[in-house]
């Protein structure tokens, strides 16, 4: 048997057995029709690409049998990473959550977790109407608030709204307006027509994530530096 022949064949068995192995550890990384068929195309293409090597000059098999292999590991390792993409996106987002606080964080069963900021406060990058804005999340606000400048940002006509609220801060008195908020997004939490008002153009108010949203989740608690919001 050609020694070219005999490291393709060889390769092709031991990336066969890595194939094997890997469906072995994670039965359900290909769940769908459409896994089976990257995963077919990319054995193709490094199947094809591999074939090359048969065709080096015999004087070079030795260089050739090197680039087999390195084609192999390099395709091994595509197809792990692929198999475990979900648990490796898991750990990303985990990680990032940890150094970004107000990032949201997804788990198992839609739950979303935000750390603690190293003020002692949660905050949150969420979607109002498509828009990301930054609140701090206030169980003693009775309603979401948002800034005059947050709420021009998405997309609030503040110049029709009446600002007949007062409402006291640390910055002293400020007057706001009742609106409705036509979506406020978190993660795959999705709540709809929310109670929220507006700040007036003068008032130093940042937004907040106030009841009117959180009483419509099914619940939310703090575990020590974590808080836990359940859709």
């Amino acid at each position: 048997m050609p020694p070219r022949l005999f490291f393709y064949l060889l390769g092709a068995g031991a990336l066969g057995f890595v194939v094997y192995l890997l469906a072995t550890r994670f039965p359900g990384a290909l769940e769908t029709e459409s896994d089976v068929a990257h995963l077919v195309r990319a054995v193709m293409v490094l199947g094809l690409v591999s074939v090359g090597v048969l065709f080096i000059p015999r004087r070079k098999w030795k260089g050739a049998a090197g680039a087999l292999v390195a084609w192999l590991f390099i395709g091994a390792m595509i197809l792990g990473g692929y198999v475990v993409k979900d648990d490796l996106g898991d750990f990303g987002r985990r990680v990032f959550g940890a150094l970004v606080p107000s990032i949201p964080v997804v788990q198992d069963g839609g739950e979303v977790t935000l750390r603690r900021d190293n003020d002692g406060h949660f905050r949150v990058q969420a979607e109002v109407n498509g828009t990301l804005v930054r609140f701090l999340i206030d169980t003693g606000a009775t309603v979401v608030a948002l800034s005059h400048h947050d709420a021009v940002k998405v997309g609030i006509e503040v110049v029709d709204l009446a600002y007949t609220q007062r409402v006291r801060t640390a910055n002293g008195e400020a007057w706001t307006a009742p609106v409705r908020i036509g979506e406020i997004k978190l993660g795959p939490i999705v709540v709809n027509d929310v109670r929220g008002s507006v700040a007036d153009r003068g008032a130093q108010l940042g937004s907040l994530l106030g009841m009117s949203f959180l009483e419509r989740l099914k619940s939310f608690e703090v575990r020590g530096d974590t808080l836990i919001l359940r859709p």
